[in-house]
């Protein structure tokens, strides 16, 4: 079922979609996902070819659809620099038990990740993808199969991770978010903060967010929905 105006719900409306992204590179989501809002997006490409992902901008359709092709240029250059960072060495200090090896033909030295290293990417991609097989984690991690399964195998027995039936994906485990929400539950600023967000969201209508600050990036510990526009958590 159609979720906007422009919505494509055949598969003619697909291909159709699909052959002009693949002609020109980059592709316009117009009142697709939601009403009056459009998006312009560029995939990033690894060395080898394959999707990594995709950068976009969106905004309210009469400005977006005006910048167009100006927006898809630019994207363009953010997306090629994002390859060229994704295919630079990267050197991840820790301790490595003496572990190197060597990248590309410069001879720089790039250490393996240790095992606490390892498995907070794995938690921070099951994250991200909430429910994910081993396989998929593989994939994400870039990680062996037999690593993986280790990793995930020790998580499970301390809780941070649980299995979804026999044999079935993962997610992220009751003991983890236990030990989130007590972190939180000591945040008095949560409880201080919540009628100033009521009063804002009341007076803009615009999703507010409260969030605290974690070296570089930021952790939201709560959250009030806007009224025009869905969000995409």
């Amino acid at each position: 079922e159609p979720i906007a105006s422009n919505t494509p719900t055949t598969a003619k409306a697909l291909r159709a979609k699909f052959d002009q992204t693949v002609e020109r590179g980059w592709s316009v989501d117009d009142s697709e996902v939601v009403e009056g809002v459009a998006a312009v997006a560029v995939p990033v490409r690894r060395a080898d070819g394959t999707t990594a992902g995709v950068i976009s901008v969106a905004g309210l359709r009469a400005s977006v659809l005006q910048q167009e092709l100006a927006a898809a240029q630019v994207l363009r250059q953010a997306a090629q620099q994002i390859a060229e960072a994704m295919a630079a060495p990267k050197v991840i200090p820790g301790p490595m038990d003496g572990v190197e090896t060597r990248a590309h033909d410069d001879a720089q030295t790039v250490r393996a990740p240790s095992l606490i290293v390892k498995a907070g990417a794995l938690m921070e991609a099951l994250a991200r993808e909430r429910i994910a097989t081993s396989a998929r984690l593989t994939q994400l991690i870039n990680e062996p199969v037999s690593s993986v399964y280790r990793l995930l195998a020790t998580l499970a027995d301390i809780g941070w991770v649980e299995q979804i039936g026999h044999r079935g994906a993962y997610r992220i485990g009751g003991k983890l978010l236990s030990l989130a929400n007590e972190f939180t539950r000591h945040l008095d600023i949560r409880r201080a903060s919540l009628p100033v967000l009521k009063r804002i969201h009341e007076a803009t209508g615009e999703t507010t967010f409260l969030c605290v600050r974690h070296g570089t990036r930021a952790v939201c510990i709560e959250r009030i929905d806007g009224v025009r526009v869905n969000s995409r958590v």
